[in-house]
């Protein structure tokens, strides 16, 4: 099985270090998408199932605009908004060149969060971190051989059909089932 990564940064040397590094430590395992900015990153969520997500803390909301503080929890917050049309990693690591968005983004993020890496410049292991994150969620789905799919209940009618297919005993968790006319 291959695992899609994401890799979410504004720093387009930093994107392309952390492709090439993954690309070549797990090989076929995995494709790797890039985004630059948090728009672009909800674009790839709209066109792939993303398995992991690494993103910096830092982010643009569009590219070429300067970075939010806050734009990897952003991101976040706009992909809990998004389902079900996006469903969202299973993992997630964040990136940060700062100490102090570092201890931030560990309490935020960790309902989903994997690790968060100091990537400041000449911060040494965050890149061995980094590999362990993407073998651990390679690893994670080759084990998890359940299928993974999407399923869609088509009905002609609101009533008997559709009300019919809402009463049948399926945990729906957070989809919810409605018309679409």
């Amino acid at each position: 099985m291959t695992v899609k990564v994401l890799i979410v940064d504004d720093d387009a040397c930093r994107r392309s270090h952390i492709a090439k590094l993954l690309t070549s430590h797990c090989g076929s395992s995995v494709l790797v998408f890039e985004s630059g900015s948090i728009a672009g990153a909800l674009k790839k969520f709209l066109e792939h199932r993303i398995d992991l997500l690494i993103t910096d803390i830092a982010l643009p909301q569009l590219d070429d605009d300067p970075a939010l503080a806050d734009g990897g929890e952003s991101l976040i917050r706009q992909l809990d908004e998004l389902a079900p049309q996006v469903v969202p990693p299973r993992w997630t690591v964040a990136i940060t060149a700062h100490e102090d968005s570092r201890r931030l983004t560990q309490s935020s993020f960790a309902h989903r969060l994997v690790g968060v890496l100091d990537a400041r410049p000449g911060q040494k292991g965050w890149e061995e971190q980094m590999v362990r994150f993407c073998r651990r969620a390679v690893d994670s789905c080759v084990a998890d051989r359940s299928p993974r799919a999407d399923v869609c209940f088509l009905t002609a009618l609101n009533s008997p059909e559709l009300e019919g297919v809402q009463q049948l005993p399926i945990d729906w968790g957070m989809r919810t089932v409605s018309p679409f006319f």
